[in-house]
């Protein structure tokens, strides 16, 4: 065990391995995570988008935040699921949490 992992255990976290047999090209540790930045744009963007289109269909003020409201959590998660493809199928950008060496598949 590292200083990271010991670190991790430290503030209640754990070292997580990952789903895949992806090792760190530089270590060959199995302690790797995804990055995930086109699901965090996706989320960001997605929401932002449902909160327009709900907000902007609907003539009443009570009725314009409420479709903001429900169009931010749909379109929210709508963007999360779409940009998580793009992060397994093309941007692979991963982390090893043993050394800190980040690398793409």
């Amino acid at each position: 065990m590292n200083t990271y992992d010991q670190a991790k255990i430290l503030v209640g976290l754990k070292a997580t391995q990952s789903k895949s047999d992806c090792r760190c090209p530089k270590c060959g540790s199995t302690l790797v995570e995804k990055k995930g930045h086109a699901k965090t744009a996706g989320a960001i963007v997605g929401t932002a988008a449902g909160a327009y289109a709900g907000y902007t269909g609907s003539d009443t003020l009570a009725g314009a935040i409420l479709g903001a409201i429900i169009g931010a959590a749909i379109g929210g998660t709508a963007g999360v699921t779409a940009c998580e493809i793009i992060d397994r199928n093309v941007l692979d950008d991963c982390h090893c949490n043993s050394c800190g060496y980040d690398f793409s598949l």
